[in-house]
């Protein structure tokens, strides 16, 4: 429609009470498989780009950040999620380039901030001794060239 889109509230009256932490926006309408598919398949793959928001985040899920149009080199995949020791970044690019990688909690208190060349596409982060107590987090990504990608995952 031509209105303003407004999340938890109706005009100045019935304000939602809480707080929305995960939030999807579609350009279209659902069928039902998808809306099913959503929320019963337990390996769901989340996606999040400029056209859509993160998704439910599922014991043991697999984040994938990635943009069709600039992504097939720097799109990734973390797991598992939430995270106990060692965090897994599968890069789609087995390019051996340097990564700036940097982790900060929700407080904005950096744990990490660490140059890495990834193995065969892959990095594996030991956060056993960052001492970080369980919570969400934000994993940055910079490959650099303006090429920064960030995601939030669970520390256990």
């Amino acid at each position: 429609s031509a209105g303003d889109l407004v999340i938890g509230a109706i005009g100045t009256v019935q304000r939602f009470k809480g707080a929305i932490d995960d939030l999807r926006l579609y350009g279209r309408a659902l069928d039902v498989s998808e809306i099913t598919d959503l929320y019963s398949n337990e390996t769901n793959v989340l996606r999040k780009s400029e056209g859509s928001a993160k998704g439910q985040i599922t014991d043991e899920a697999q984040l994938s950040v990635e943009d069709p149009e600039i992504d097939t080199l720097f799109g990734f995949k973390i797991y598992p999620n939430p995270v106990e020791d060692r965090l897994h970044i599968q890069l789609n690019s087995r390019e051996e380039t340097t990564v700036e990688v940097v982790v900060y909690d929700m407080m904005g208190r950096q744990y990490l901030n660490r140059s890495v060349v990834p193995d065969n596409g892959e990095i594996v982060l030991d956060l056993a001794p960052l001492r970080m107590s369980a919570g969400t987090y934000l994993l940055i990504l910079d490959e650099g060239q303006g090429r920064l990608k960030q995601i939030k995952f669970i520390k256990k």
